[in-house]
């Protein structure tokens, strides 16, 4: 599907900040630096713990969500909460269905979290479930949308 905003239902909280190093889309899972001003990188823990931050468009300038924030540029982000919906940049590989679990990656995008043999997931931290599939499968980062609408657990 095509999207033009990654808030899609719920009442985030909205910050902002300075984009870090790197490039960062709308729909990347971010999170605060330890600098001194407010700055944001793209999260970087896979399946571990971390603040629900999403990068989202620039709509104070008009930017659509396939305009990148580049580094030291100012960035918004929301702060999601349970039961809140938002779009997510889904990771190069993946295959997730409706209905999947999904956790971070190590390069803010996120992934179906992996059940062991006996099917349950361990030592990984769900943030969310797939509110539809999204095949990123075949893809060498040319897919022609790697977003993917997902529900905040």
């Amino acid at each position: 599907m095509a999207y033009r905003t990654v808030h899609l239902w719920g009442k985030p909280r909205r910050v902002e900040g300075l984009a870090s190093t790197g490039t960062i889309y709308p729909g990347h899972l971010v999170e605060m630096t330890s600098a001194a001003l407010d700055t944001w990188k793209l999260r970087a823990t896979a399946g571990g713990k971390n603040e629900n931050a999403v990068a989202i468009e620039d709509d104070l300038k008009g930017n659509p969500i396939a305009t990148a924030y580049t580094a030291n540029n100012r960035i918004q982000v929301n702060i999601y909460g349970s039961g809140d919906e938002c779009v997510v940049r889904v990771a190069n590989g993946e295959a997730i269905a409706k209905g999947d679990k999904l956790i971070a990656n190590s390069d803010g995008t996120v992934k179906e979290a992996t059940p062991d043999s006996s099917g349950v997931v361990i030592e990984q931290h769900v943030i969310g479930i797939a509110l539809e599939a999204c095949d990123m499968s075949g893809s060498s980062a040319v897919d022609p949308s790697p977003l993917c609408a997902m529900r905040w657990i």
